[in-house]
């Protein structure tokens, strides 16, 4: 689809949809260059309206300004800790007690990816969806990319119909497509190569694992990905590693970009053209804290996020779950907005076949996403592969699975995998966290 045709039905859709994108759009190209003072004054002034929101009209915040005693005046950057920090349990448990009882602005409903292996749905007023893509626009502009231009996706497809049908239908308004298959075998890559010489996309986008394994087998099989005219590679919801980065950079001949964010939040930082990852604090406030528990890495820090506008469900403080190094640097590219240093992410492994097939590992994400559309309850789960053709599953429920829910998973990893693959189920009450503090869904021992 030509570009400029896929604004216009980018700019019709969100009109169509009431999501001031442009408006937010447009305000987020002059704030990116404000200065620290600027960046304080609106975050003090956002926060506050925030908090007198919240006072008023979301029953949580209700009760901890009336228990506490303070009121909304009494907090500001300074002392924002004076908040109790929510995690995603947390949140999951007590959803309703976050959301906003009189908000009459449109919302729509937010899902999390559930890559950690807890997935939530919310309402999210659309001026926060706004800012989000705005943000995100924001970022590709940085690197000559236009809002409506044409991208490829390594991101792979739900199992689920009628998610997969919304899912395509979305990818063609969006001017987007994607390889579907989670199977990273070389005829798989092959095809996508031959979908990215006949359709000329600007950029690709892909979780990191998924993208350096493409750029290895191009590398391997002497192919110049610089052929494709890409302006950036983006990566997200995975760390970026040196060596990810330089294979990607020298095979694609363009920049890999690091995009960090989460759907409860919206977009935390972007990197800049100068290697920085720029905090949104037009669009966000960002804390660093101390790890509950020590970790080797002493640099680590936990990162807590609030966001500015979603008034639809006020989350104060929200535990993303992840680890970041934060960093006291001033880009040279003329932005004064804070910098992360380094971002700590799960990394999801491959799975693999005794036939030497290869899967990404986020397909185990959309099978258990199928189990709980299709049978509800699924709070957590993780998947082991200690030997090939074997994966162990540990999940915990919000309620007594059915057997049929088990035999549905044991079908879609044979319809995915093969017959080959045997599937073993542990229903727990819990999933302890990694050494590094993080809920990985996927974890390979071979």
């Amino acid at each position: 689809m030509n570009r400029m045709l896929a604004q216009y039905i980018l700019r019709y859709l969100t009109q169509l949809g009431k999501i001031p994108l442009w408006k937010s759009f447009e305000f987020l190209e002059e704030s990116q260059w404000w200065d620290q003072k600027q960046f304080r004054d609106y975050q003090e002034e956002k926060l506050q309206k925030l908090l007198v929101h919240s006072q008023q009209n979301v029953p949580f915040y209700k009760t901890w300004f009336l228990q506490s005693g303070h009121k909304p005046s009494d907090i500001s950057l300074d002392n924002l800790s004076l908040l109790p920090a929510i995690s995603k349990a947390q949140l999951r448990e007590n959803l309703n007690e976050f959301i906003a009882t009189e908000y009459s602005e449109p919302v729509e409903e937010a899902k999390t990816s559930g890559s950690t292996g807890v997935s939530l749905h919310f309402p999210k007023s659309l001026k926060s969806s706004a800012f989000q893509l705005g943000a995100m626009y924001r970022g590709h502009r940085w690197y000559g990319v236009e809002p409506g231009a044409k991208e490829a996706r390594l991101w792979g497809i739900h199992v689920n119909p009628l998610s997969r049908f919304k899912m395509v239908t979305r990818d063609i308004l969006l001017n987007r497509f994607r390889e579907r298959e989670y199977n990273l075998y070389p005829d798989t890559l092959k095809d996508f190569t031959a979908k990215l010489i006949r359709l000329k996309p600007e950029y690709l986008m892909g979780y990191t694992s998924m993208v350096a394994q493409y750029a290895h087998f191009l590398n391997n099989t002497g192919y110049d990905g610089s052929i494709f005219g890409l302006k950036m590679v983006k990566c997200t919801s995975e760390s970026i590693h040196d060596d990810d980065r330089a294979i990607v950079e020298k095979v694609f001949g363009c920049p890999l970009v690091s995009e960090y964010g989460a759907a409860e939040t919206g977009l935390i930082s972007f990197q800049c053209d100068h290697g920085c990852n720029h905090v949104m604090e037009d669009c966000c406030i960002v804390e660093y804290v101390q790890p509950e528990e020590p970790l080797d890495d002493k640099n680590l820090k936990e990162i807590i996020v609030t966001n500015l506008d979603n008034f639809a469900m006020p989350v104060l403080r929200y535990r993303v779950g992840d680890f970041v190094v934060p960093s006291d640097r001033i880009c040279h590219c003329g932005r004064k907005s804070g910098v992360i240093e380094k971002i700590v992410g799960r990394v999801s492994d491959i799975i693999r076949t005794s036939d030497g097939r290869q899967w990404h590992s986020i397909i185990l994400y959309y099978i258990m996403k199928g189990l709980d559309e299709k049978f509800g309850g699924v709070i957590q789960f993780k998947v082991f592969q200690k030997q090939v053709d074997t994966l162990e599953f540990f999940i915990v429920p919000e309620k007594k699975l059915p057997d049929s829910a088990l035999e549905y998973v044991r079908e879609k990893c044979t319809e995915s995998f093969g017959p080959m693959m045997h599937v073993e189920f542990n229903i727990v009450d819990s999933i302890p966290r990694e050494s590094s503090g993080k809920l990985r869904d996927f974890v390979s021992d071979l």
